[in-house]
């Protein structure tokens, strides 16, 4: 009796565990929480410079746990490290372009990027995302600068949850 009790119990935790992960596996499957966006922005730095010339390289997330909106980061790197009469930093405004699809509404968000140094700059000193408010369906993005540019990758559609 004791080893039929066991047996059910058995049974019920583990199609109660299947059902659990099936539910996740299939939620997760339908969606990309994180992209890189393929290519770079190619852009002058700041007032046209081309000794701040660099890329822009941009990674999008849209997790289910912040529905509704994109959290975009992005980072410069120049490729001669130094601005015009030798001052040691490089910046350039990086522009985040989007239009939502499914619902016609679309904006632009501007970040302003410093680098210090002939290494890789967040647009957040702290690391952090840019908090896109785009509200859920199919969102297409694409990065400009204020400066003169060339952007390599097509625009990118992500579905924001």
């Amino acid at each position: 009796m004791e080893t039929r009790h066991s047996a059910r119990i058995a049974v019920l935790a583990g199609l109660s565990a299947a059902t659990i992960l099936g539910a996740t596996g299939t939620a997760a499957a339908d969606h990309t929480d994180y992209m890189i966006v393929p290519g770079h922005t190619h852009t002058l730095g700041e007032g046209n410079d081309p000794l701040c010339a660099g890329q822009i390289t941009t990674s999008i997330r849209s997790p289910h746990d912040h529905p509704g909106a994109a959290l975009v980061s992005m980072t410069f790197a120049p490729y001669l490290g130094t601005a015009s009469g030798g001052k040691p930093t490089c910046a350039v405004t990086a522009l985040v372009n989007w239009n939502n699809l499914d619902t016609g509404a679309s904006g632009s968000v501007s970040e302003y990027i410093v680098n210090h140094s002939r290494g890789l700059a967040p647009s957040r000193q702290d690391g952090g995302y840019v908090d896109i408010p785009t509200g859920p369906g199919r969102v297409l993005f694409s990065v400009a600068t204020t400066s003169l540019h060339h952007v390599v990758p097509a625009p990118l559609e992500v579905f924001v949850p």
